[in-house]
């Protein structure tokens, strides 16, 4: 029995431990809320809330033409993630659009768990911004 314990002991430390990986998750045509009076946010209210999300949760962003943005975030000095936000003034989208350290598979479009958590913090921290406006 002891040398059950030891033997699984050695593996665990010998197996290296996989890193867990989801499917990138892209989130299409997010509804824009209203405002508190009922009324539509602007195509411009709402590249504003879209930009001071992106800068709340440490992305930077780049308007690249009318209705789209590139974000970009590097956590720790290594991990790199590229999202592409398209924007009308009903609705928006995060499509994944490049990354580094992150083992993304382009065939499988696998890549490590926080990159979705990210992007879904930033969706919520953008739809935050139209309270505040």
């Amino acid at each position: 029995m002891i040398y059950l314990q030891l033997f699984i002991l050695l593996l665990s430390l010998v197996v290296p431990l996989q890193v867990r990986a989801d499917l990138v998750t892209d989130l299409h045509n997010v509804s824009v809320p209203a405002k508190p009076d009922g009324s539509a946010y602007s195509v411009e209210e709402v590249q504003r809330a879209i930009i001071g999300g992106v800068q709340k949760r440490g992305w930077t962003a780049k308007l690249e033409g009318d209705g789209k943005i590139i974000a970009r975030i590097l956590v720790r000095s290594r991990h790199y993630a590229e999202v592409e936000i398209t924007f009308t003034a009903a609705a928006y989208s995060i499509t994944y659009r490049d990354s580094r350290e992150l083992d993304y598979d382009k065939e499988t479009r696998d890549i490590h768990g926080n990159y979705n958590k990210w992007v879904k913090i930033l969706s919520n921290t953008i739809q935050q911004e139209f309270g505040l406006m």
